[in-house]
């Protein structure tokens, strides 16, 4: 049963803002949205990715709890804080959600952070050659960076293709109201769809109307203090 004197301020660590978003962390935007759409306050703060339990961002610190890993920390406010953000659902509603959250968080990730990081037209310049190297190694282990540039395109776009199927004509992921795995969607996606990088999946992103719409509808939600995307008003 959850513990109902579990109140310790939740601190989030993570990336710097950029983008017009609080952080480019797609977990960190994940678990912020989980947060908020569970009405738990937090803070959000710059971390140093070598302190984190994990090595990974985000991590959080409430109380003597020091955590990483995004999927664990729900996992632990589910058993604390009773934080259920699939509660009503159905085994195929949540089978469907979880498969989506396994292609945006295990396979599109990884286009994302080789585009951010490695592409020519994206941060990596920004970001210095320690930073590349560490992201060369870790990308080729999980293994996208053992494909071209060319392949790795493609199934970017075919990543960005599906997601684009799967919200055409639905406000929501899969009912109708946001759950666990529009967070996921929006971690993922926003970045993407803020930032202003012409890497060919980030721009292809920007040019898919169900993906550019779903990420304007859980900003105006949930994150209202937040500009909308430059490419709403540049359209």
């Amino acid at each position: 049963m959850p513990d109902p004197n579990t109140t310790d301020a939740i601190r989030i660590f993570s990336f710097p803002a950029a983008f017009g978003l609080p952080t480019n962390g797609p977990f960190s935007l994940k678990l912020m949205m989980a947060l908020r759409m569970a009405g738990i306050p937090y803070e959000l703060v710059t971390g140093d990715l070598q302190k984190s339990p994990k090595r990974k961002i985000p991590w959080i610190e409430a109380g003597a709890t020091v955590m990483g890993d995004s999927a664990l920390v729900l996992g632990w406010l589910a058993k604390t804080r009773d934080v259920d953000l699939e509660r009503g659902l159905t085994p195929l509603e949540r089978a469907q959600g979880l498969a989506l959250r396994v292609l945006l968080e295990e396979h599109w990730h990884q286009v994302f952070e080789y585009e951010l990081v490695l592409h020519a037209a994206g941060a990596g310049a920004r970001l210095g050659p320690a930073m590349q190297e560490h992201f060369r190694g870790h990308l080729y282990e999980r293994g996208m960076l053992r494909h071209t540039p060319e392949e790795i395109t493609a199934f970017g776009k075919q990543d960005l293709d599906a997601v684009a199927a799967w919200l055409d004509g639905r406000s929501w992921t899969v009912t109708d109201r946001p759950t666990l795995t529009d967070c996921t969607v929006w971690g993922l996606l926003a970045p993407a769809v803020f930032s202003p990088f012409q890497t060919p999946c980030m721009a292809y992103a920007r040019g898919l109307a169900p993906l550019v719409s779903f990420v304007e509808r859980a900003r105006a939600r949930f994150f209202p203090e937040l500009a909308a995307p430059a490419i709403l008003s540049a359209a």
